[in-house]
């Protein structure tokens, strides 16, 4: 899934994977969970891109 998220949405797979998560099962935007700012973004998905999945 993130190989085809990266395809999609290149820089920006982890926020699109966490959205489409929040979309499932939050009622609540995934914004106010994270710090605001692009280097916050950023930091947040080279995480998430990082793990391998």
């Amino acid at each position: 899934m993130m190989a085809r998220l990266n395809e999609l949405y290149p820089g920006y797979a982890g926020t699109a994977g966490l959205y489409l998560v929040e979309h499932s099962y939050l009622s609540r935007p995934v914004a106010p969970l994270l710090r605001s700012g692009p280097d916050s973004l950023a930091a947040w998905n080279a995480a998430l891109e990082q793990t391998g999945t």
